[in-house]
């Protein structure tokens, strides 16, 4: 629990950072994507079972990442590698401590493996491409 609340506290410094100084190429699809992932919190408020509030937060955060790759994808150097891979080792290492197995409890974990793991391949092989493209 503490370390999904440092992880939220850490978020939300880093988005007041973000918007004070930080990206301004915001693109038609990232709008999108905001209201998307807005409009599910609704949904999310009103479900009754952790099954299917576990389902629609791991889809509010996967499609949080669509910016993230368009940016990544254009400009890899921009994202620190590290976080994602030490994100992903922490995914791993919360999915080996649950004490019952239930979709409840190891979906968001899985989905947060998998999608940090996929930004750190992305950041490396983006990287790796454009590195062989200039020489």
């Amino acid at each position: 629990a503490w370390a999904r609340g440092v992880g939220a506290a850490t978020c939300f410094l880093l988005a007041w950072a973000g918007w004070a100084v930080g990206e301004r190429d915001i693109k038609r699809a990232d709008w999108v994507t905001l209201a998307v992932a807005m409009s599910s919190l609704p949904l999310w408020a009103l479900t009754k079972t952790p099954f299917w509030s576990v389902l629609i937060v791991c889809f509010i955060d996967t499609i949080g990442y669509i910016p993230t790759v368009r940016k990544s994808w254009n400009r890899p150097r921009t994202e620190q590698a590290v976080s994602y891979l030490l994100s992903c080792l922490a995914a791993g290492f919360s999915l080996g401590a649950i004490v019952e197995y239930t979709p409840s409890t190891w979906l968001y974990p899985v989905v947060l493996f998998f999608s940090n793991g996929s930004m750190w391949a992305l950041l490396l092989l983006r990287r790796r491409s454009l590195g062989a493209a200039a020489a």
